[in-house]
Parts: structure tokens; sequence; C-alpha cells
């Protein structure tokens, strides 16, 4: 299991941010009370998922680190309000059901953009060989202002995960519109591929 400095320099890693800002945001997400929290050292927090998911926020939203608690706190509001997949209880049952097993989360029209994140790295640090197979060329694209982002999903629904047949390609759109004008703080957009999200479950489900 990761700690915080570890989980850090690995998504600065898959995010292109630089390791100092990402432990910037770090610390102040830690503060703001979103991440784990005990001693240092060797007693020092081990990363969950959830931790995970709240420092991959930061990195999509991207302003300046001592806002990271208000960012996170606005991508857990980010809800669902356009998707291409509202056939998805029509489909026949086997993929149905192989679609509900892969990723659950999207059968809950109320779920949020960071619900999404939490859900994707636990799926992932369960087996992430498998999720970077089965998710092969999906991405999320996020626009820190207007806070919306849009999710591009590939699930590979094939048992033998050899070739992607029997995949499933579709896509959630996320907003949450700002009220904040344009500053330099901004980056106006990120892109966060689901292979950077398994290197970094890779890392917490490490012994």
């Amino acid at each position: 299991m990761a700690n915080i400095r570890e989980l850090t320099e690995k998504i600065a890693e898959v995010t292109g941010i630089e390791p100092v800002t990402m432990a910037r945001y770090a610390r102040f997400a830690r503060e703001g009370g979103y991440i784990s929290q005990s001693g240092r050292g060797t007693s020092a927090a081990r990363m969950t998922p959830l931790d995970a998911a709240n420092l991959l926020a930061c990195a999509l939203s991207n302003d300046i680190a001592q806002d990271a608690p208000r960012h996170i706190k606005r991508i857990m509001c980010m809800d669902v309000f356009y998707s291409d997949s509202d056939e998805l209880e029509e489909r026949p049952a086997q993929r149905k059901n192989a679609l509900r097993r892969i990723l659950p989360v999207i059968f809950d029209r109320r779920h949020t953009l960071h619900q999404l994140l939490h859900s994707l790295v636990e799926i992932a640090a369960r087996n992430p060989d498998d999720f970077r197979e089965r998710f092969r060329n999906s991405s999320i694209s996020f626009t820190c202002y207007e806070y919306e982002a849009l999710v591009f999903f590939n699930i590979n629904l094939s048992p033998t995960l050899s070739i992607l047949e029997h995949a499933e390609s579709f896509q959630f759109s996320y907003s949450k519109r700002s009220s904040r004008s344009v500053s330099d703080h901004f980056r106006r957009s990120t892109q966060l591929e689901f292979t950077g999200i398994a290197l970094v479950s890779e890392l917490l489900a490490a012994k």
C-alpha cells in the first residue's frame, strides 16, 4: 500500500504535473480533510482508493493548490447531464450483466464525476492488468473553467481479453458551472487516460 508521497508522485507522473505542485495539492487536500492522516514515516497513513480519487480530482482541476478542497467539493457535485448509453437497460441480458459487473456505477444515473473516479480506482486496484485491457483507449477530458467533463469508455466484454471483441463504446458527460472568471491559474483542460488510473491503482494494490 502506498503512502501519500508515493501516491502524489505517481499521480504527478501519469498526469504530467510537476511533483512539487502535486505535493502542494496533496498538502491542502489533507488539511481540508480529504486525505487520510495518521503519523509519519513507517506509521504514515496508507492511501485508499478514495484518497486517490480526491488527488486525481485535484490533478484534473489544476488550479492553485490552496483551492484543492474547494475543487474536490465541486467535482463531487458534478452530476451526469448527458449520456449516449441511455439504452443500457434495454441491451441483451448477457451484455448488460457483463457491463454491470465491470463498471456498476454507470447504472446509477445519479452518480457524480467524483463517484466515477472513486469507482474506477477501486475497480482498477482489484486487477490493474485486467482494467488496463478492458479500458484501453478510454479517457476523461476535463475543462476546468466550466467544470465540465466528457468521459469516453471503450469497455471490452470479451472474457479472454485477447482482443477487443464484444466491446461497448459510449460516453458520459458531467457538468457543474463555475461562477469564477478565467485566471492565469487555470490550465483550461486536462486529459486523464484510464491507463494512468491503472498505474495509480497498481501502486495502491501493491503489498
